[in-house]
């Protein structure tokens, strides 16, 4: 089986539910664009229509085809990005992740009020604050 690097992303809500499903597209396609071989989709157990309720959204990206094509989770992502901070607080994101992974997350919030809400922090290479709604 090809070796995939597999991408999470947490969204809220029905705003953040297109928003999510953008983000994963624009990085399958970007590595498409580089020849790799992507897959992009939503997590279709998770409710988007329901308000403010947590969703998924995932890529893959690999040198080879991919053949997880029936695996609608990634079971161990490397990069997740949080779009909504108050995920963390209640979800644990890291779920899963290789040693290594990286956390990008949108908030205002300091690094480390965040990092203390999450659990396996010695899996994480890097973690990433950005102001993207500012």
């Amino acid at each position: 089986m090809a070796d995939v690097f597999e991408v999470t992303i947490w969204a809220r809500g029905v705003t953040q539910d297109m928003e999510g499903r953008h983000l994963s597209l624009v990085i399958a396609n970007a590595a498409s664009k580089d020849g790799k071989f992507t897959q992009a989709w939503d997590n279709y157990a998770d409710l988007p229509d329901r308000v403010q309720v947590p969703l998924r959204k995932y890529a893959r990206i690999s040198d080879e085809e991919i053949e997880m094509r029936y695996l609608y989770e990634n079971d161990n992502p490397e990069l997740v990005f949080v779009m909504d901070d108050t995920i963390i607080k209640g979800i644990n994101i890291v779920r899963g992740m290789k040693k290594g992974g990286t956390i990008v997350v949108n908030t205002k919030r300091s690094a480390e009020e965040l990092l203390a809400l999450i659990p396996e922090k010695d899996l994480l290479k890097s973690f990433v604050t950005v102001d993207a709604t500012g």
